[in-house]
């Protein structure tokens, strides 16, 4: 009985039914649509941070790795400095720069072995 006065109410408002049932489809595709778009960029968005932090991770252990002949170089001067009788202003100055070098390094995960 609802069904018929659907029908019916369609028909007097001069809508076919087909028509319709035609735009509820395009309706239900492009919901679709819209939520394929939505997962797709959200995907794309993980995507891209992730390879931000890659990024910045293979930067950070490059910068690191570059600085470890300058870390041997500063215990090298460091041990000249600890063998040295008397403490002049250019001895505290390296073990100033030896101690602050290390301390970030340390900060940023370089343990020494």
């Amino acid at each position: 009985m609802t069904r018929l006065l659907i029908l019916t109410r369609n028909k007097i408002q001069g809508e076919p039914i087909d028509e319709i049932t035609a735009l509820k489809n395009k309706v239900s595709e492009l919901e679709d649509k819209n939520l394929r778009l939505f997962a797709e960029f959200e995907n794309f968005r993980k995507r891209t941070q992730k390879e931000r932090y890659d990024l910045l991770k293979t930067a950070s252990q490059d910068t690191l790795s570059a600085l470890l002949p300058v870390l041997d170089d500063f215990d090298r001067a460091k041990k000249i400095a600890d063998a040295l009788p008397e403490m002049d202003a250019f001895t505290e100055g390296v073990l100033l720069v030896y101690n602050k070098l290390y301390s970030i390094v340390k900060s940023k995960g370089l343990v020494e072995s």
